[in-house]
């Protein structure tokens, strides 16, 4: 059989968010920056002849960055603190890449960039150290100007160390697994990390105020300064030094153009800016007429173009994105956007993708954050550690809020060992390096992510141990934090992931985050009681459900009752791997999340988007269980290890059962009424309670189909069916984007479904599945959400889960037409070719 390319149904995922499209994109004329992913060598080993220039690597493995080498590997069983990590390989591994700039350009600066390196690299250009970076998930730069030959062959080497374990509590990746772009400049330019920021201090519906915020580089003005310089920057040690730094008349430019690239308003300012002054810095305001704001309902993006001229010529110019937002947090009122109340509706993510491991591709970031969307959530906790550049950008155009969270830990480890540790949070994570590196992590985050609409809040730390064993020492740092961020970034507040620490509920803190604030209480109380004793405790702080579980929707109705509370995040979105609790069990991840790992809807999932879309958009699921309804149904014993683990899969949105009796179903809805037939007999009717958002149902079993109806104001709204399907007969693939770009990075997601002979998706299918990719491309990885999977996770053979598995493939740099054969044995195949 030949499946057909079908336009997605996943159309949000192509028409998201307003932003200027590829036709009418603004560019940069002077500064370059291109992705420098393409063509390195790869070495799992260590040798420091690696970093010379001269050594010869023709037998090194050749790929393209983002790389991840641990999701490659095999299941390791026995390795120390495996748990953490999944129980992947980590080591240490060495990067090359050979290349040349044109001579033409040696007047010119060349930075390199890493938006992520886990962990501990080193790079060196052409043999000369360039800087170690300990920081994982940390975005760095080097000028590299003065290491390049012009004219001849560069090699730039990293050397990469992630062979002690335990790195972070959950799985890391190792290896390049963002991407490295080169920057190119003139010797007087924006500076790359911090040289543009804006704000919005003035926003109303008819006119805004745009700052923009300039930090400028001014070394050389033109080629004879330059020349002036190499000729005479000797003679300082004769003191003679003929290099006098001079003004020089600039006219700085800010030009604002809206989604359809279209100028709607600029503004210019003249400055001297003398030779050499590193830290020039001026604030320019431009207007903007009757602006679109954004939201994450309505995320339209402007772009600011910025440039530096002297004498006629442009120095340099960037191009930067931004949203014309008010955030507005009031003191016993709630979180306002742009004048409207505005709940936090959130999930915690971890930065995996599954079968990719950290090196995931925008497409499927893209995905992911969709199908969040599609069940309401509006914002994302980026847990516990900042995310690649490219999901902020997601963000901003698709409309989700942010809490940007730096870093994890800080000194102590949960055991009372607060200055003579061996050990951190993780194990050996953030903490070895906390003293050393926490004001340049934070500082450049924040640099690298306040431009950024989506971004709304920073968070400094999660669960930290140090409020429980120096408690002084723990405010002293959490107060030289706090500072940290409001020197970079007065305009959004600060926020700590706490569970029960209340030496750690400062006054500084504008809004208190709370990580299960129910265990705080004993679980006794649901959560808006727990708030309302919290906020007589703190009646002049905001209050954030920072993490919480996603089985009690009673955190979502605390921040729909009580306005002093914000909103939530729920532990998890989606599933990860990594931070097993199991691990003797052959657990790979992390299971209790909304969706599962391909992205497939989970009982926690159906209860949020009926809760979440309450008064937006009718919603049903209907799940079935063998087990009652109470919560020992969430957990099982695993056999032989005795270890309790989470049980979502008890619970399934499928009425094919092997056994008769009694299924206990949940009809998750935010309609006043629901209806249960099972093959067209009326089963009864209920309402539905709105701080529980589903109903139950005792069923006895039978073959067929199962529907609930959703009545408001007494009429009906929608339906839903769970139908007992046949055996299966054939496979369905489905694309979620009909083309495939032949430039070598693009990618498509597959959609692969078990079907009947009716055309019925075949809930309990586990067959195996095998793709085979001919010509212009290649598998990337297969997703399922069984996380106790022992092979390797970029096979090419994968058993579905609930009927269905998730297969990304990538394109070659290649014209050849692309053909896909999805087979499994006594099944019809699928074939889709891409021309």
């Amino acid at each position: 059989m030949k499946t057909k390319i079908m336009i997605p149904l996943l159309a949000g995922i192509m028409t998201a968010g307003i932003v200027a499209t590829e036709a009418n994109e603004i560019q940069t004329k002077v500064r370059k920056q291109e992705k420098f992913n393409a063509n390195w060598k790869f070495s799992l080993s260590d040798n420091p002849e690696y970093r010379e220039p001269g050594f010869t690597d023709s037998t090194w493995r050749t790929l393209n960055v983002p790389h991840d080498w641990s999701i490659e590997g095999e299941y390791q069983p026995n390795k120390y603190m495996g748990m953490r990590g999944g129980f992947f390989p980590e080591g240490i591994g060495w990067y090359r890449k050979c290349f040349t700039v044109d001579p033409s350009k040696k007047n010119k600066q060349f930075t390199i960039q890493f938006d992520g390196v886990f962990r501990n690299s080193e790079v060196y250009v052409n043999g000369r150290f360039m800087g170690r970076r300990p920081y994982g998930y940390a975005t760095f730069q080097y000028d590299i100007t003065s290491a390049l030959k012009f004219g001849e062959d560069n090699v730039i080497a990293v050397r990469v160390d992630n062979s002690v374990p335990a790195g972070s509590r959950w799985y890391s990746g190792s290896g390049i697994y963002r991407n490295v772009h080169l920057i190119e400049t003139g010797y007087v330019h924006f500076r790359n990390r911090d040289g543009v920021y804006i704000t919005t201090p003035v926003v109303e519906k008819d006119e805004a105020v745009v700052n923009a915020g300039y930090k400028i580089v001014g070394s050389f003005f033109s080629d004879e300064e330059i020349k002036l310089y190499k000729k005479n920057k000797w003679l300082r040690l004769e003191s003679c030094w003929e290099n006098t730094p001079k003004a020089h008349a600039c006219t700085i430019r800010s030009i604002v153009y809206d989604a359809e690239g279209k100028e709607v308003a600029r503004s210019e300012k003249t400055a001297d800016i003398y030779n050499y002054d590193k830290n020039f810095s001026i604030d320019c305001n431009v207007g903007i007429k009757e602006p679109n704001r954004w939201s994450a309902d309505t995320p339209y993006l402007y772009t600011l173009k910025s440039e530096i001229e002297f004498e006629g010529r442009i120095l340099d110019d960037q191009v930067t994105t931004f949203g014309v937002r008010k955030l507005e947090y009031i003191q016993g009122k709630g979180l306002f956007v742009n004048g409207q109340e505005t709940i936090l509706k959130g999930v915690c993510l971890h930065h995996d993708g599954g079968s990719v491991g950290a090196a995931v591709p925008e497409k499927l970031l893209r995905y992911r954050l969709q199908k969040l969307k599609d069940i309401g959530c509006n914002a994302i906790r980026t847990s516990h550690n900042p995310f690649a550049p490219e999901f902020y950008a997601l963000c901003d155009e698709m409309g989700f809020y942010v809490k940007d969270e730096v870093i994890d830990e800080w000194t102590s480890a949960w055991g009372y060992n607060f200055t003579e540790k061996n050990t951190s949070k993780a194990g050996y994570g953030y903490a070895m390096d906390f003293n050393q590196w926490h004001e340049t992590d934070l500082a450049e985050t924040i640099q690298r992510d306040r431009n950024h609409p989506s971004v709304i809040m920073y968070g400094i730390g999660n669960e930290i141990p140090d409020f429980r064993s120096e408690v002084a020492a723990a405010q002293a740092n959490c107060r030289k934090l706090l500072a940290i961020c409001q020197r970079e970034d007065n305009t959004r507040p600060v926020c700590l992931g706490n569970n029960g620490a209340t030496a750690g509920n400062l006054p500084d803190f504008e809004v208190l985050g709370y990580n299960y604030v129910r265990e705080d209480y004993g679980h006794k109380l649901p959560a808006d009681e727990c708030y309302e004793l919290e906020h007589k405790k703190y009646p002049n702080q905001l209050m954030l459900s920072s993490e919480t579980s996603r089985n009690e929707v009673s955190y979502y109705t605390s921040s729909r009752d009580l306005p002093y509370v914000i909103g939530q995040f729920i532990w998890t979105g989606i599933q990860y791997l990594g931070e097993v609790k199991a691990p003797k069990s052959g657990l790979r991840g992390w299971l209790a999340s909304l969706l599962d790992m391909k992205c497939k809807l989970l009982p926690g999932g159906a209860l949020y988007d009926a809760a979440w879309n309450e008064g937006q958009k009718p919603v049903l699921h209907i799940s079935a269980s063998e087990l009652p309804f109470d919560t020992s149904r969430r957990y099982e014993i695993v056999p032989v290890t005795g270890e309790r683990v989470y049980n979502d899969s008890a619970e399934r949105f499928s009425w094919n059962w092997k056994n008769d009796g009694d299924k206990y179903v949940m009809v998750y809805s935010n309609c006043e009424e629901v209806e249960l037939l099972l093959n067209g007999k009326p089963l009864g009717r209920q309402k539905t309670d709105f701080m529980k958002f589903r109903t139950e149902w005792t069923v006895p079993y039978e073959k067929g189909t199962l529907e609930a109806i959703g009545f408001n104001n007494g009429k009906p709204v929608m339906s839903r069916q769970l139908v007992t399907s046949g055996a299966p007969v054939k496979l369905m693939a489905n694309p979620v984007w009909p083309m495939l770009e032949k430039d070598g990075v693009d990618v498509n997601l597959i959609e692969v479904s078990i079907m009947d002979d009716k055309g019925h998706l075949v809930t309990d299918a586990e067959n195996t599945i095998k793709i085979e990719v001919d010509g212009g491309a290649e598998l990337l990885g297969m997703d399922t959400g069984n996380l106790f999977y022992k092979g390797l996770f970029q096979a090419d053979t994968r058993s579905a889960a609930d009927g269905t598995i998730l297969v990304i493939i990538r394109s070659k740099k290649s014209s050849d037409p692309v053909r896909m054969k999805i087979t499994s044995a006594g099944l019809k195949s699928a074939i889709l070719d891409f021309d």
